[in-house]
């Protein structure tokens, strides 16, 4: 136990400097900090107003742009010494009041805004400064949080938009003047201001409060506990405590890094210690936080946005993803079982304060605030309400134990904490709005869907292998919310196109998206989760990846199934589920190369050509077939080939 709580505190202290916020905390001055909480706080009470008493559309959006874009200057500002810190606090400042001042334009000129018809009314020239500030700001935002991969894709877009007409074939346009680009990202709501941003205002924040306060109070080293407790004793089971663990901060984290921030702490130091090497260990943790995000009731921002693209409630987003989400997390499960049998790995029991029964006893008044959140979106409450309901009840219940009770100092850093995630959120989000704007103001979403079917020649089969490449190249260096944003506007509708429904085409995406969090070379999951296990960041990112093909096979089978999106009667769900579960573990065994024992090449090859035929065709007759001869095969393996070898050596 010593050793677990030893390591917990070093990693505890790594997850500090990934974060930085006590380096930036000795470097900002006591007033600017005084600021960044007060900010912090206005942004809070405004979005609780705005449930109570909503306002223009071109208000609240905006005004919820300038709060991240402030925050963030305050959270990540430029560092150092002499006077060189003087002059980076005055460009910080000037930061962080400029957005502010462009939140009272709007405010002021709403009836305005909110009237005029876009490319018709005049544009007046402060529209114009303003919108080359915010544009600026935001590049110089995502700089700070994101880094160079999201800022190149973003002045690329803004470049081909503004010289459009000097590229040639078909990525040749007329180009977009700058009125028109005033139009399109500043006043208008299809740019900055577009449905990403107006997603994480009605709904992402408000889930981020909530995320704030659970963890806060204690939930998230509960879910831990729970996830330990219930994998000690097992093979590999420090492993599987970090899948079962990440599970389930997954239903209330949409986060790949965060999961990994809060679960690793735990999961990792257990698995060096049960042997695994410090590449693995990270790898095992960075693909079982990565799953979080296709997790219900809480997935990933992505979700949300989903459901404002499709236009239906958030609760049908949810209930489509169980069964993906499952099936990842049991393909996962899986492939550490069969490895650590094929490995031969010992099982070790770990106990901690933190996974004794008494101890997670006594904080099980934590799951109020999750079952409050679960029942207001099945009861058909807006995921705002139900968030904001989760948010109020976890404060309430933290007050029933001493340990959990949400005191002045831990409201204090809840109220910072939220400033900064949101903040994080909002910059790429908002700066996505400039892509996914001039992708359509060019033309160029449609453009590129005719060409890829142009060059695939019609095939399914090379369309889905250039859909998936494209959606984790894109993936690689963006957050999983920009990379799903862009890889829907440009891949959803050649989907379409070969029968799709759109909720499978839009869930397809996603899911590969969030894969390329783990995807070399630039994988953030594994990033975190490498600096939490000391290992080389390139090995991690490999091996989480190749860890991931046990679950590359799932978005296939729910695009050609939707049965497993809940579409459908009940009775052919379940059935779909079943089917597809066998093809899982067939699969899994497939790439181990394990089931009880070795498999050798032909037999692995074999096993998968028939977990494909299981998972992806929708003829039910050609599945069972399929099954059926995976029984065979594994009767031939574990029956008739020791038989056969048997009566050989008898007869030698």
């Amino acid at each position: 136990m010593e050793k677990i709580d030893e390591n917990y505190i070093k990693n505890r202290k790594i997850i500090e400097n990934l974060h930085d916020d006590k380096k930036q905390k000795s470097e900002l001055p006591k007033w600017l900090m005084t600021i960044r909480f007060f900010l912090s706080l206005i942004w809070i009470v405004f979005q609780i107003y705005i449930i109570i008493y909503p306002l223009a559309p071109m208000v609240q959006r905006p005004l919820h742009v300038v709060f991240g874009v402030s925050l963030i200057f305050l959270f990540k500002p430029l560092k150092g010494t002499g006077f060189k810190k003087h002059i980076f606090s005055f460009i910080d400042l000037s930061c962080v009041i400029i957005p502010l001042i462009i939140g009272i334009y709007f405010i002021y000129n709403s009836i305005r805004i909110q009237s005029r018809i876009v490319f018709i009314d005049p544009i007046f020239p402060l529209d114009k400064i303003f919108c080359v500030f915010l544009v600026v700001l935001l590049i110089e935002a995502i700089r700070r949080t994101v880094g160079i991969s999201l800022l190149s894709v973003v002045v690329a877009f803004l470049l081909y938009g503004w010289i459009g007409y000097i590229f040639p074939g078909w990525l040749k346009f007329e180009g977009i003047k700058f009125n028109e680009y005033v139009e399109l990202l500043f006043l208008g709501d299809s740019g900055i201001f577009g449905i990403p941003v107006e997603t994480s205002l009605r709904y992402v924040f408000y889930f981020v409060v909530f995320g704030a306060i659970y963890s806060a109070i204690g939930g998230s080293k509960l879910l831990v506990g729970i996830g330990l407790r219930l994998t000690q004793g097992q093979k590999g089971g420090s492993a599987k405590a970090a899948v079962i663990a990440s599970s389930l901060m997954g239903t209330v984290s949409g986060s790949a890094v965060a999961n990994v921030a809060a679960t690793g702490v735990f999961t990792i130091p257990l698995m060096k210690q049960d042997g695994y090497d410090k590449e693995t260990a990270g790898a095992t943790e960075a693909i079982a936080s990565t799953g979080g995000q296709l997790m219900p009731p809480i997935m990933g921002i992505s979700a949300f946005i989903m459901a404002e693209f499709l236009g239906v409630p958030y609760l049908r987003i949810a209930l489509a993803g169980v069964i993906p989400a499952l099936l990842f997390y049991i393909s996962l499960f899986l492939l550490i079982d069969f490895r650590a049998r094929a490995e031969g790995r010992r099982t070790i029991r770990f106990f901690s304060q933190e996974n004794s029964p008494k101890k997670l006893m006594h904080f099980a008044h934590l799951f109020i605030p999750l079952f409050v959140i679960v029942f207001y979106i099945i009861r058909g409450y807006s995921p705002t309400m139900a968030a904001f309901y989760g948010s109020i009840t976890g404060i309430v219940v933290s007050f029933f134990r001493k340990e959990t009770r949400l005191n002045f100092s831990k409201l204090i850093q809840v109220i910072n904490s939220i400033g900064q995630q949101a903040a994080s959120i909002v910059i790429p989000i908002a700066s996505i709005g400039i892509i996914v704007g001039v992708a359509i103001q060019s033309n160029l979403a449609l453009k590129f869907s005719s060409r890829l079917l142009q060059i695939s020649g019609g095939s399914l089969t090379l369309s889905l292998i250039f859909i998936i490449i494209g959606c984790i190249i894109l993936g690689m260096g963006l957050p999983t919310v920009a990379a799903y944003i862009l890889s829907a506007v440009f891949f959803v509708s050649p989907l379409i196109k070969f029968g799709a429904i759109p909720l499978a085409a839009h869930f397809f995406v996603f899911y590969y998206s969030v894969l390329a969090m783990v995807t070399p070379p630039v994988a953030l999951a594994s990033f975190t989760a490498a600096g939490l296990a000391g290992g080389n960041v390139t090995k991690t990112g490999i091996k989480a990846f190749l860890m991931s093909l046990v679950a590359f096979m799932i978005p296939f089978s729910f695009l050609f199934k939707s049965a497993l999106l809940w579409e459908g009667e009940i009775n052919y769900i379940l059935v779909t589920t079943l089917y597809t579960l066998i093809g899982v573990i067939i699969w899994t065994a497939s790439i181990c190369g394990y089931i009880g024992i070795k498999l050798s090449i032909p037999i692995r090859l074999f096993l998968g050509f028939l977990a494909v035929i299981i998972m992806i065709p929708k003829n039910m007759m050609v599945n069972l077939l399929a099954v059926v001869f995976s029984i065979l095969v594994l009767l031939y393996i574990f029956v008739v080939n020791p038989w056969l070898k048997r009566i050989i050596n008898e007869k030698s």
